[in-house]
């Protein structure tokens, strides 16, 4: 298997790229339906699927604008916002149609440094691999 690079992961709103990640992860979860029962013998049980499957990425930069800034801002009451349209490419040339709510924007810069920020977000609904 080849070695994948770091900058493997863009994420783009209505074709537009809306944050330059330095470093991210990407989390991928699906939550198990406990269905045990006294016949299980004590033993945890789980149904064949998932309750709930999301992902989420997280990930920190350089601010070279306030996209995710502006767009935190405008959130409702300041909790976050729901980005649709939006699209993730993969260095193995697939590409993901989905929706993602901005639940975290923090932005730090020191007085003789760049201003950098980290981010946070998670998925909304189905996803689509569409490449």
């Amino acid at each position: 298997m080849a070695a994948r690079s770091g900058r493997a992961l863009l994420i783009k709103k209505a074709a537009t790229a809306i944050a330059g990640f330095q470093t991210n992860t990407v989390s991928f979860t699906a939550e198990g339906v406990d269905i045990t029962d006294k016949l299980d013998n004590g033993f945890r049980t789980f149904a064949d699927f998932a309750g709930i499957i999301s992902f989420e990425i997280s990930g920190d930069g350089v601010a070279k604008g306030t996209t995710l800034r502006d767009i935190f801002k405008t959130g409702t009451g300041g909790s976050g916002f729901l980005l649709t349209d939006v699209t993730l490419e993969w260095d193995s040339g697939e590409t993901w149609e989905c929706d993602v709510f901005l639940s975290a924007y923090e932005e730090t810069g020191a007085h003789d440094g760049a201003v950098e920020f980290s981010a946070t977000l998670q998925s909304s609904g189905a996803w689509a691999a569409v490449a």
